[in-house]
């Protein structure tokens, strides 16, 4: 029951009783007649301490569950930071630009520092052949990268590709669907499996090995594995196409390549076509204008019918159609069997003994020309082993063109040209001095006639004289006298003695 030591009581307007006054105080002074006795007061603070003792407690309670709570929470966050941090990893290489076999690689590895396993493994899938093999791995000896081909519907990958349904084999080494001869000596005691999936198409699989717990894995690493392999799935496509346009790339590169060789090529052609089109336009020029020179020549050749003259014009109208050193000139002497040297151009390249050596027909190029009637080019003449040249000449040097004078009835003699440096004589240029020749001879033969045809006019002019002289003296002496002069002038000397 309450214990009061003074209560006071306050009376509003309208409701004070009758006979008091607004703000009178009424004092009710009321005096407890019960005393606490000493025994309920230790009672009292015995429950206090108790009370206290028992919140005191609670609250150490509450402590020491706010640490645990802080701790795991403190754990997740860091598992949370490292699954992120595997995941933006993932991503990175996502959307790098790398070859198939870094991008395996790289989520093998990924995989292995989030979850803290002992390997990751990739493995793809070839539809033609329904099997799996290793292509990106991390914690695998090569002799299992290479040796493993795991079937579909077989072994763990196996079925996990064929059902797309992830699987946990805890205690390793007695799990029944487990076989794969070429791990025995990698100690694998516990696997967590996830498929790769892209659309509705399963690529492969995702796994992770655990070599020191057999029961390593639960449904967190699955989940976590599964995020990997979304994120996985995606790299890998990514590096395919990448792969793909890189081959698609390397593949128009070296057609453009190819087209740019063959438009290279057709383009040399045609500047070589157009180079060798200009070439033979300036030929032909070079010809025609060659051809013009031999017109004028042949027009002034029928000028005259001097022979000394006439030879002269020749060798001086071949030497503006063609470059030589030494152009010379041999008349066949058929009954003597020599060539005799007529005239010669060039008289500086050789020495003066060339100018009374006889040629006897077999035994040089010259002679085998006058011999065969058959004209000859013959570069690097002084190899060739029908050169003879007199014991005082040393040739080192000759490109040589021997055409011969040849009429219908007979060879008259040889043209003689010879280069003693480079450029050699080419075809063209044989082919000229050819039909040169030919258009002199006609003249050279023409030439000799009328000298010979002259000659012999002059011949019966003396003797007609003669006959004259003799006629009209009867003086022997006198009559032998006028014959030996006539004689010397017929026979071309200064003297005659007739005894």
């Amino acid at each position: 029951m309450p214990i009061f030591d003074v209560c006071f009581i306050i009376f509003y307007p309208g409701q004070i009783p009758l006979g008091l006054g607004v703000g009178t105080k009424v004092v009710l002074s009321v005096s407890s007649k019960r005393h606490i006795t000493r025994i309920e007061k230790n009672q009292r603070m015995k429950d206090e301490a108790k009370t206290k003792a028992q919140l005191i407690a609670k609250l150490a309670e509450l402590r020491r569950q706010m640490k645990t709570d802080v701790e795991q929470q403190t754990v997740a966050l860091k598992n949370a930071n490292q699954q992120l941090a595997a995941l933006y990893k993932v991503g990175q290489t996502i959307t790098a630009p790398l070859r198939l076999d870094v991008v395996l690689d790289t989520i093998a590895l990924s995989t292995v520092e989030l979850l803290n396993t002992d390997t990751g493994v990739i493995l793809l899938l070839d539809e033609a052949a329904q099997t799996l093999s290793i292509k990106g791995s991390y914690g695998l000896s090569d002799a299992v990268v290479k040796g493993t081909r795991d079937r579909v519907g077989e072994s763990i990958a196996g079925r996990v590709a064929q059902t797309g349904r992830p699987i946990i084999a805890n205690d390793l080494p007695n799990d029944p669907r487990f076989y794969n001869p070429s791990t025995k000596q990698e100690g694998l005691l516990a696997c967590a499996s996830v498929p790769l999936v892209i659309g509705k198409r399963i690529i492969g699989t995702l796994d992770v090995h655990s070599k020191t717990n057999r029961y390593a894995f639960n449904q967190e690493h699955i989940q976590v594995l599964n995020m990997l392999a979304s994120q996985a799935t995606i790299a890998i496509e990514n590096a395919r196409l990448y792969e793909e346009l890189e081959l698609a790339y390397d593949k128009q590169e070296m057609r453009v390549q190819e087209r740019t060789a063959k438009l290279v090529a057709v383009n040399e052609q045609l500047q070589q076509e157009i180079i060798e089109r200009k070439q033979a336009e300036q030929a032909v020029q070079h010809l025609a204008e060659q051809r013009k020179q031999l017109l004028y020549a042949s027009q002034s050749m029928l000028s005259t019918l001097s022979l000394d003259e006439l030879v002269w014009q020749i060798l001086q109208a071949l030497r503006q159609v063609l470059s030589y050193d030494i152009c010379e000139l041999y008349w066949l002497d058929e009954e003597a069997g020599v060539l005799r040297p007529f005239i010669r151009v060039g008289t500086e390249h050789v020495p003066k003994s060339l100018d009374t050596w006889t040629i006897p027909l077999g035994q040089d190029i010259v002679s085998a020309v006058a011999v065969s009637g058959q004209g000859e080019l013959i570069n690097n003449a002084h190899r060739d082993p029908r050169s003879v040249y007199p014991e005082a000449v040393q040739i080192e040097y000759e490109h040589l063109i021997s055409i011969p004078l040849k009429t219908q009835e007979k060879t008259l003699g040889v043209f003689n040209i010879s280069r003693k440096t480079d450029p050699r004589f080419t075809e063209d240029e044989f082919e000229l001095v050819q039909l040169f020749i030919a258009q002199a001879t006609a003249s050279i033969y023409s030439a000799q006639l009328y000298t010979e045809v002259k000659q012999r006019a002059a011949e019966l002019s003396t003797m007609l004289e003669t006959a004259k002289a003799v006629s009209s003296t009867l003086d022997l002496e006198e009559v032998l006298t006028l014959i030996a002069e006539q004689m010397a002038i017929v026979i071309g000397v200064t003297s005659c003695t007739l005894s």
